[in-house]
């Protein structure tokens, strides 16, 4: 009997998310799954796979529990009035406006929204332009107009430090509903914090370390330095990141893609999509998903640790370049290939049969790899 345990990750999420949504407000709450709600899973794993062949999903279970309080309490809460669907609100009216603030060249920038997209990327000086684009829809032309004159953005700034947030009022259900997006122009070497409650976060050529989250929204940050981003369910690209530090990204529902990226270390999981890491180089790599593959090329280096993990998909470890590495891999109800690869096998079960694992060293031995999945197949290339 095969059992995936992103159903029941998923399931625990269903249950530990408490929401409310109605026609004119929206309340996003999330909450870690109850322990009695985590107990009766794992008694279920138990039950269908016996106690000593339910560790390995049971271990991924809990890993995968450990990882939401990080990613739900990251993203800002938000009580949106006038959240409507577009039907109910058909008569739309937009405002623009730009407003500059004096950064100096590696000054912190916060931008916070709801409802709307955020896109930066560098621009010339030591000023950053905002432009501010709020779209209000209502019943009527008037309804939609008083949302413009409501809804308000507020640009705080304290020495070479500033925040463009939304300000909401206090409406009960209002006749309208506002969302606020923004376009950014910031020196290269600002520091940014980026959160949106539904919308895109798109950043290119930003040096500054940067955090971003977003509720449902897809994440793409090309030529970066530093990055930290979380997302409860959306696409996250990462393309020519030069890091000295850590590259972490943290989605429950979205697919995970890194190209060309250096970093010391890059740490990615998501539970419903695939993770790729394409020409990645680090010391240590930790990529890791519930529900779907998981697949890394690039050069590794000496004394580095890699580690790939999934319960429901495949494994794939292509080493472009550099050191040796001792392999450990195993997989509970799939295959273990090895594709031109000249091993010194330490250890394997194979054949048919549940457990297989495969144990060797390629090289000199001085990076250590491990690949595990429980229902897929691991695969390392040359």
């Amino acid at each position: 009997m095969r059992i995936h345990s992103r159903w029941l990750v998923a399931a625990m999420i269903l249950i530990g998310t408490a929401g409310r949504a109605d026609a004119q407000d929206v309340r996003v709450q999330t909450r870690t799954p109850p322990d009695e709600v985590i107990r009766e899973v794992m008694r279920i794993v138990n039950e269908a796979l016996g106690p000593d062949l339910s560790r390995d999903i049971s271990r991924e279970v809990q890993s995968a529990i450990g990882h939401l309080p990080r990613i739900m309490t990251s993203v800002p809460h938000f009580v949106v009035p006038g959240a409507a669907q577009d039907r109910n609100f058909p008569i739309r009216v937009e405002d623009r406006e730009t407003k500059t603030v004096r950064l100096g060249a590696a000054g912190a920038l916060e931008l916070r929204t709801v409802g709307g997209n955020i896109t930066v990327s560098a621009g010339s000086g030591n000023d950053a332009t905002v432009e501010i684009v709020r779209t209000s829809r209502g019943r009527t032309d008037a309804d939609a107009k008083t949302g413009l004159e409501r809804v308000k953005v507020e640009v705080d700034q304290q020495s070479e430090r500033a925040t463009v947030s939304v300000q909401y009022p206090s409406d009960i259900r209002p006749p309208y509903s506002v969302s606020v997006s923004y376009k950014v122009k910031a020196p290269a070497g600002t520091r940014l914090t980026i959160s949106t409650l539904g919308g895109n976060i798109t950043v290119s050529d930003i040096k500054g370390d940067m955090s971003t989250s977003t509720h449902g929204g897809n994440t793409t940050i090309t030529n970066a330095r530093g990055v930290t981003a979380k997302s409860l369910g959306g696409t996250m690209t990462f393309t020519g990141i030069d890091s000295d530090g850590t590259v972490q990204a943290e989605t429950l529902g979205g697919n995970l893609d890194f190209r060309k990226v250096k970093a010391r270390r890059v740490q990615a999981s998501t539970v419903g999509g695939d993770v790729s890491a394409t020409d990645v180089t680090c010391d240590n790599a930790d990529l890791g998903t519930m529900g779907g593959n998981v697949t890394f090329s690039g050069a590794l280096s000496r004394s580095g640790r890699y580690e790939l993990h999934t319960n429901g998909g495949d494994v794939t470890f292509t080493p472009s370049s550099g050191a040796g590495y001792e392999l450990q891999a195993s997989t509970f109800a799939g295959d273990i290939r090895t594709e031109g690869v000249t091993m010194q096998i330490r250890g394997s079960v194979t054949g048919r049969g549940p457990n297989r694992s495969l144990r060797g060293t390629v090289g000199d031995g001085s990076a250590l790899v491990i690949l595990r999945t429980f229902s897929g197949t691991v695969t390392v290339k040359k």
